[in-house]
């Protein structure tokens, strides 16, 4: 039996706005138009408000769920590390 579930694991996931998470977001929606069953797990978008994102919606048919992370400044080598870590 073939197993038709795909996860996506990313920082970057819809509606961010980073090249990262639009480019996983089309190619989650491609594999959904396939007859995938795509879930992404993500962080709270970082460039986009935080407060517009959901914890867990379907978008397009792809399932995504987000976590809490910080947001610290990403312009020192601190704040990107701890966003990475979190």
């Amino acid at each position: 039996m073939k197993n038709n579930k795909v996860n996506i694991l990313s920082q970057y996931y819809h509606p961010d706005v980073a090249s990262t998470g639009q480019l996983l977001t089309e190619l989650g929606g491609e594999l959904v138009k396939y007859g995938m069953d795509v879930a992404a797990y993500t962080a709270k978008p970082a460039y986009f408000r935080k407060e517009d994102a959901p914890k867990y919606e379907i978008y397009n048919g792809i399932k995504i769920h987000r976590t809490f992370c910080t947001n610290a400044n990403k312009d020192k080598a601190f704040g990107r590390i701890f966003n990475t870590v979190s």
